[in-house]
């Protein structure tokens, strides 16, 4: 693999990125796994499958590749908490998907052999559990996996002593040294900012939400 193909694969990446947090929804979202699968494959050439030690890859991984070969994730939606429940999320939108979409992603990867597949299924079940956040066990934001799988791998590839060209990498990068500088973590950990009383009332708004919004895409399609 020469730099060229590699360093194109990860401008496509931040660019998708860039892309995601303007307006998350399914096209921009399927994009960004595309891209992360692709760097995936030009990194392992020279450098191994090193993205898979990345936890949050693993469950995008499994997510793309079930968008790819099954043809569907059936809604994704984007949101901010609503103002009457007195909440804010992390990374202030939440990128909502099914949670039955995650589950048939894990039950979709396969492997001729038995124990390496059940092995890879648990570690997949595993990665979203630790990754994501969960709203009343039927819908699943993305939004915490996303953003600390691209930090990891802008951490690999510094390691690996790889730079992207684009704008979009050079603008990640200045971020990324920026919190370096001023100590602050490069991570999210998922938090909802809300009282203790409103928690309950968000989990429901948010399943609600989801559901309503995944009845209208089905109605007007």
């Amino acid at each position: 693999m020469t730099e060229k193909p590699l360093k194109a694969a990860i401008d496509r990446l931040f660019r998708a990125y860039s892309d995601y947090n303007r307006k998350a929804s399914k096209d921009t979202l399927f994009t960004l796994l595309e891209t992360l699968h692709s760097l995936d494959d030009k990194l392992a050439a020279k450098h191994g499958r090193a993205m898979l030690d990345i936890k949050e890859y693993v469950a995008l991984k499994a997510l793309r590749n079930h968008f790819h070969h099954e043809g569907e994730v059936r809604h994704v939606v984007a949101l901010k908490a609503p103002a009457h429940i007195t909440a804010q999320f992390d990374l202030g939108i939440a990128c909502l998907v099914s949670a039955s979409d995650c589950v048939a992603a894990i039950k979709g990867i396969k492997n001729k052999n038995p124990q390496k597949q059940a092995a890879w299924q648990q570690e997949a079940l595993q990665a979203f559990a630790d990754t994501t956040k969960i709203y009343g066990g039927q819908v699943v934001d993305l939004n915490l996996c996303v953003f600390n799988c691209i930090v990891k791998v802008f951490e690999l590839l510094l390691s690996l002593e790889i730079h992207g060209d684009g704008e979009e990498f050079a603008e990640f990068a200045a971020q990324y040294d920026w919190e370096t500088q001023n100590g602050h973590s490069h991570y999210v950990n998922g938090s909802v900012f809300t009282h203790a009383s409103s928690i309950d009332e968000l989990h429901s708004w948010v399943v609600d939400t989801y559901n309503l919004a995944g009845a209208t895409k089905d109605s007007a399609g």
